[in-house]
């Protein structure tokens, strides 16, 4: 009996080592069969500007002719954002404080993450991340609040990489 348990547990490690040998070594049909493919996505606010005290969801559209612009993350997908940023439209010699939250709000609408931004002048101003510094799950989405204490109106950004395996952040990292 235990030399049984020990046989499968050999196949088992046998396999797991093929898998990790045959995914390293370039074979891109059995990453995308099991799901590591990311697509680029892209976030923006999908009205006008954003005013001081304006909050409004992040519309997304993928890379891979997503039919649609959307603001939940699809069934069966992650959300990895790795960069925001925003510009206050103020002029180019604009000055004062602009400030930006975004969350990830989940699918029942609690707010669970932040990122703050906030910005002195006129420039764009922004965080790009060496790995996903926010991760959505299917339903969760972006939302944006200006402060209204902020002296201009806004245009916020997002990017990132729409995943169906959550394991993909371990192939960024290889």
């Amino acid at each position: 009996m235990f030399g049984l348990r020990r046989r499968y547990l050999v196949i088992a490690l046998v396999a797991l080592l093929a898998l990790r040998l045959v995914g390293t070594h370039g074979s891109r049909s059995v990453q995308a069969a099991m799901g590591t493919r990311g697509v680029p996505v892209r976030c923006y606010n999908p009205g006008e500007l954003l005013e001081p005290g304006d909050t409004h969801l992040l519309a997304c559209v993928a890379a891979d002719d997503w039919p649609d612009p959307f603001t939940a993350v699809p069934s069966g997908h992650y959300l990895l954002v790795t960069d925001i940023f925003f510009t206050p439209l103020g002029g180019s010699t604009a000055s004062g404080v602009t400030e930006i939250t975004i969350w990830r709000v989940d699918a029942t609408a609690q707010r669970e993450f932040e990122v703050r931004l906030r910005a002195t002048t006129a420039d764009s101003l922004g965080k790009s991340f060496g790995a996903p510094y926010i991760v959505l799950r299917e339903g969760d989405y972006l939302e944006v609040h200006v402060a209204s204490s902020g002296s201009h109106d806004v245009m916020p950004h997002g990017s990132g990489l729409l995943v169906t395996n959550p394991a993909y952040l371990l192939l960024l990292a290889r």
